[in-house]
């Protein structure tokens, strides 16, 4: 059995509280701009956001001298479909 702090959890009680909070939340904000504004403003909120989270973690991300390879094909095959899944989203709602 392994041992837990006090302190481990807090973090973890925060961490999921906070991911509770967003699952209810987040629907609701998200419904609310689809009905009455734009369903386009979604994304484009979510956008600063997500530039700004990356940021974030580029900046707190460790330095190691150890060389990792990218999987370049897989990584553009990821982006090339979610922006595919994006834009197919945003077109629909303004057609």
């Amino acid at each position: 059995m392994e041992s837990v702090t006090l302190l481990q959890l807090e973090c973890d009680c925060g961490r999921t509280g906070s991911e509770k909070i967003s699952s209810i939340v987040g629907p609701i904000i998200g419904g609310f701009i689809a009905e009455y504004w734009h369903c386009g403003w979604i994304f484009y909120m979510n956008l600063p956001i997500g530039i700004f989270a990356f940021f974030i973690v580029t900046l707190k991300e460790s330095k190691s001298e150890l060389k990792r390879s990218i999987d370049w094909l897989g990584t553009v095959t990821f982006i090339i479909s979610i922006v595919s899944v994006l834009l197919a989203l945003i077109l629909k709602c303004l057609a």
